[in-house]
């Protein structure tokens, strides 16, 4: 039976619980992802013959796959009023199948396995997001969103530190192997320590297009755009080799970048909360524009600053893209709300993986950084709309209207 908690001092401490608890499991999942994704573009170009544009498609794919399922299960947690049991699912999925890339011997086969383990992925994000949101009050979202990307962003520190040492040791099939320790135990504290936390205002959920507020579909239109122009870490990885860096040295930048990233988010999400979430994500789109002209330079000391820019721009749009949205939509249609934003993401994303590598093949570096700068400003100018319209009064009072009509038109309604 779902956990309700119908008293503010019960609330707060579960809500607190459940983001500590959330944060957890993603960092030890981000452990086992990381292990994995520090030696995959080595291991695909150096042992299964592949080259950008096959890491492109796999990336892409895997996070296609990744967004439309988030989609369904988002719908699916409104319907079910439960978002506990999709997660627990989403997790041991990705904790059973990451491991089978142990056993790839062609890039076709890293394919399957990086698009099956993008599958626990989607099975699992929307609903824990929704979760998330649901656990606190929105003067908090920012910095619970912040704590939950700094544990998740944790793991992504610890998972190359791992990876570097084990690669010498045992291979990356090894290390690939080995990567199923942390993400079982990630699965163990989700199922034992996070409760329900249901909104609870209606008896199920209403219907999905109600998620589809103006401001939504404006939001939607912004991520979309920015997303096609965000490149994978794999990218700029391989970026770092290009520019004289070892393999090794290229992992420990991105150990540096995650490092950033996991320092940045919860006063990242501190400064959402007090001017604002979509204020503060604007800085975030307009700061994948400089990462993307650092990378672009040839100078080999360039790859520092690239890192540190990439660590500050992912912290700000995941923390602030995850904290602006429940302010937008319904509140019994979060996971409805979430999962069309990841399925948006991933819809842009794949194209936008595609190509970049292709560009990056046919025209080198420049390109395609160019072409990522281009998108991220072009985002820019809805975000800016989207600021705009919900700065004005009229939409604090139609939004109380629309979220929750049944307060005003019955009186002394709770």
């Amino acid at each position: 039976m779902a956990h309700t908690c119908d008293h503010v001092g019960d609330s707060e401490t579960v809500g607190k619980r459940n983001v500590l608890a959330m944060g957890l499991t993603s960092l030890l999942t981000d452990v086992s992802t990381e292990m994995v994704l520090a030696g995959l573009p080595f291991f695909l170009t150096q042992e299964l013959g592949g080259g950008m544009t096959a890491l492109g498609a796999i990336e892409g794919s895997a996070e296609l796959t990744a967004s439309l399922l988030k989609a369904v299960s988002g719908r699916l947690s409104d319907v079910m009023g439960r978002r506990k049991p999709l997660a627990v699912l989403g997790y041991a999925i990705s904790a059973v199948l990451k491991p089978m890339l142990a056993l790839a011997t062609s890039w076709w086969h890293a394919l399957a396995v990086r698009v099956g383990d993008r599958v626990g992925k989607g099975v699992r994000t929307s609903p824990r997001d929704a979760l998330i949101a649901d656990s606190v009050g929105e003067e908090f979202r920012g910095r619970a969103f912040g704590l939950h990307r700094a544990m998740d962003t944790a793991g992504a520190v610890v998972g190359p530190l791992l990876a570097m040492a084990l690669i010498p040791r045992v291979g990356y099939r090894g290390t690939f192997a080995a990567s199923a320790v942390p993400g079982l135990l990630g699965v163990l504290v989700l199922a034992a320590l996070v409760v329900e936390v249901r909104p609870g205002r209606r008896a199920g959920a209403p219907p999905a297009r109600g998620a589809l507020t103006p401001q939504f579909k404006l939001y939607l239109a912004s991520v979309a755009i920015f997303s096609a122009g965000q490149f994978s870490y794999a990218f700029l990885l391989t970026r770092l080799v290009e520019l004289g860096w070892s393999v090794k040295s290229a992992i420990a930048l991105y150990v540096a970048a995650n490092l950033v990233y996991s320092s940045a988010a919860i006063p990242v999400g501190a400064l959402g909360d007090r001017v604002g979430n979509l204020r503060a994500l604007l800085l975030g789109y307009l700061s994948l524009a400089l990462t993307a002209v650092v990378a672009s330079t040839e100078s080999r000391w360039t790859g520092p600053a690239a890192v540190v820019a990439f660590g500050t721009y992912m912290a700000l749009v995941d923390t602030l893209e995850r904290a602006a949205l429940p302010s937008l939509v319904p509140e019994d249609l979060r996971g409805t709300a979430y999962g069309a934003f990841h399925a948006t993401k991933g819809i842009a994303t794949m194209p936008g993986n595609l190509a970049f590598g292709f560009v990056y093949d046919a025209w080198g570096a420049r390109a395609a950084f160019g072409l990522s700068c281009a998108l991220a400003l072009a985002a820019a100018i809805p975000l800016a709309g989207l600021i705009r319209e919900v700065s004005s009064p009229q939409y604090g009072s139609s939004r109380q209207v629309a979220q929750h009509p049944e307060e005003l038109s019955e009186p002394g309604g709770a």
